[in-house]
């Protein structure tokens, strides 16, 4: 049971921090309002002499595609002086990708909240049905310890990842794509690939930013916890007669 314990103790916090990932990217990276934001930022109407409102209208139709709530990606806009379809064919065929791989990430942070919920019912289980304050003691430094094992994890992965895009982003960019998808639509050509001015290298950049703050946050919060429960563990409380 002690091993199960120790366990539990490291998948709580890094279900935990894997759903919270995922709730970024499918909540806050692919909706609406952010992107919207980056593209005010970017000039993108500009760059495609659309205007903002249209540009809104391609976005919305972009969201909602790649979230299943939408059977086609095709919208027709005014682009460049021009009435036509706004993504060409390799476009939409990039994009139905992105949607499949949306949909794992949604999945994937419905069965880490599960995991987390999960883990945390077990602790709290555990704790009541141990009256005694030792054996509580021991549950909040399994769970300390398992945090410091979680943190210990996710900043190693995060230092190879920020080693790996201050050598060469582009390197790292291309070796994810080339991971995630098994064909090259997602080499885009901005002479004839609108799709990459809604999906340009920055705002890879301003999303992992993003993750990284919020990231950072959770870190924080889950080593004052931790060093929270280590020192109630050193220092129990004295009872008064």
């Amino acid at each position: 049971m002690t091993f199960l314990k120790r366990l539990i103790s490291i998948v709580l916090p890094l279900a935990i921090f894997v759903s919270t990932f995922c709730a970024l990217i499918y909540f806050v990276v692919f909706s609406k309002g952010y992107l919207m934001n980056r593209y005010s930022a970017y000039g993108t109407a500009s760059m495609l002499s659309m205007t903002e409102s249209d540009l809104e209208a391609v976005t919305d139709r972009l969201v909602d595609f790649v979230k299943g709530r939408e059977e086609s990606i095709e919208i027709k806009t005014n682009v460049r002086g021009d009435f036509s379809d706004f993504f060409n064919k390799k476009d939409v065929s990039h994009m139905n990708d992105v949607a499949g791989i949306i949909a794992s990430i949604r999945s994937i942070m419905i069965v880490s909240a599960v995991l987390a919920t999960a883990s945390l019912c077990f602790f709290i289980l555990k704790a009541g049905r141990k009256s005694g304050s030792e054996e509580k003691e021991k549950i909040k430094k399994v769970i300390a310890t398992g945090i410091i094992i979680s943190d210990a994890i996710i900043i190693f992965v995060c230092i190879v990842v920020v080693l790996f895009a201050t050598i060469d982003l582009n390197a790292l960019v291309v070796f994810c794509h080339k991971i995630i998808f098994d064909n090259s639509d997602w080499l885009l050509d901005p002479r004839y690939d609108n799709l990459i001015y809604l999906c340009p290298e920055q705002l890879f950049v301003d999303a992992g930013k993003l993750c990284g703050a919020v990231f950072a946050g959770l870190m924080a919060v889950s080593a004052v916890l931790s060093v929270i429960l280590f020192t109630r563990q050193s220092h129990p409380r004295k009872i008064h007669r």
